[in-house]
Formats: C-alpha cells, sequence, structure tokens
C-alpha cells in the first residue's frame, strides 16, 4: 500500500468532514428548537376506579364517577356504577418514570414517551398486574382482576388545565 496515498486520503476525508461541520451544527440547532414541545412536562390525571353493579359503593370515601368517564367506561365494560377510589395528577418529564400509590393494594407507574404517548405498569399488591403503551387521545385504562363480580381500574389521561 503506498503511505502517500493513504495519507491524502485521510487528507481529503478530514477537510470533507470539516467542511460539513456548519451544516450539521445548524442541523442541529434547528432540530433542538423544534423540540421544546417535546421535551417539556406532561401532567396526567391518574384515577383508581372500582366497578360495581350495587346501587352504593360499600365505602363512603369512594365518590361516584362524573358522566363522562361513566359513559366511556360503559360502552367496554359490563358494570353500571363506577367510583373513584383516589386519584393524582403526576408531572412527569420526556423519558422519565413517575409513581403514584393510588391505595394499599394498587400502584401505578407511568412513562412520558414524548409526543402524547405514555407507557404505563400497573402493579396489585406489588405484582404487576398490566402494562401498556399507548398514544394518550382521551383515556388509557389499566384494569385488574377483582371479586365478587366487581371490578378495578386506572385510568390515565392528560389532566385538565387549571382555570
Amino acid at each position: 500500500m503506498n503511505p502517500m496515498r493513504s495519507l491524502k486520503s485521510r487528507r481529503v476525508f478530514l477537510m470533507q468532514a470539516l467542511a460539513c461541520m456548519p451544516a450539521v451544527a445548524l442541523a442541529v440547532a434547528a432540530d433542538d428548537k423544534a423540540k421544546p414541545a417535546d421535551a417539556g412536562v406532561e401532567d396526567y390525571e391518574v384515577r383508581l376506579i372500582w366497578a360495581s353493579n350495587d346501587e352504593s359503593s360499600p365505602d363512603p370515601k369512594h365518590k361516584k364517577l362524573d358522566s363522562q368517564l361513566t359513559a366511556f367506561l360503559k360502552k367496554s365494560f359490563r358494570w353500571s356504577n363506577y367510583y373513584e377510589v383516589n386519584s393524582k395528577v403526576l408531572s412527569v418529564s420526556v423519558n422519565e418514570i413517575k409513581e403514584a400509590k393510588l391505595s394499599d393494594v394498587c400502584t401505578v407507574k407511568v412513562k412520558n414517551l414524548g409526543n402524547s404517548r405514555l407507557e404505563a405498569d400497573l402493579f396489585g399488591k406489588g405484582k404487576p398486574v398490566s402494562n401498556t403503551k399507548a398514544k394518550l387521545d382521551k383515556w388509557v385504562i389499566l384494569a385488574g382482576e377483582a371479586k365478587n363480580d366487581t371490578g378495578w381500574f386506572v385510568v390515565i389521561r392528560k389532566a385538565p388545565k387549571s382555570k
């Protein structure tokens, strides 16, 4: 192999690479300006719901659900009444995971994947129950088994903006 040719090839490559640097720097800077919405924090409303056909919950602390969410759940599930056990709002940065303990036995972990997408892991009694990755258009529902012809869900949506 000719050592001069190799040296010349390296110089040409180096000069071409250096010539491209300003264009690469501009492209990276433009890309950073386009991402502020993705790089922000997303607020998620996380609600633990208990479902039953009973007219009232055995726990007086449970609140009957608002009609909008009840109508949404009734499209997919067989119960006639839905009660909120607990709710929290999680502020989650892109690629960050936050955990919410919704009861003594129910915990959910939420990861903000950016672009209105999330990953959620539901745990019941410390054991994995459900996992989903989804685009957050309306509600994301994670469900667990229950006894006595009842059900429980964790529903997640973008938290409504404060007035």
